[in-house]
């Protein structure tokens, strides 16, 4: 009988560190800054949940929150953030870059909201990753 192992599977949750990247948004200048705050941030996550290194392949789910304010939002719509986040999990050294061949998948939903405070991040994000053992 032959036994199949769970995939393992790591969650971080952090408040946004920066503003949202958003693919609806006009930027007059590529968010660098914002890119590189959302990257190191991921990293620095990563590092502090003693996520694995040289791990082989991965699949991400972003679950995104933002405070109640009464807006809707398209959650697919903050993939650039997304993006950022994987960046900076290869950056780690989760994984060894970002290409099919290491990333089988990423999706992006949009959670409950986070009661709305004065002086508040502008969110958080949870990354489910699970690391995907066949092709």
């Amino acid at each position: 009988m032959t036994t199949v192992a769970e995939p393992r599977t790591w969650t971080l949750t952090f408040v946004a560190p920066a503003p949202w990247l958003n693919a609806n948004k006009r930027y007059k200048r590529r968010p660098t800054e914002e890119i590189r705050t959302w990257r190191n941030s991921t990293t620095q996550y990563a590092a502090a949940g003693k996520l694995p290194r040289g791990l082989t392949r991965i699949a991400v789910d972003a679950e995104v929150r933002f405070p109640a304010d009464g807006r809707q939002r398209d959650a697919h719509n903050y993939f650039p953030t997304i993006k950022a986040c994987v960046d900076g999990l290869v950056d780690y050294g989760l994984i060894p870059n970002d290409h099919r061949e290491h990333l089988a998948a990423t999706s992006i939903v949009e959670g409950e909201s986070i009661p709305k405070r004065r002086f508040q991040p502008p969110g958080e994000i949870t990354l489910t990753i699970r690391e995907v053992t066949h092709a």
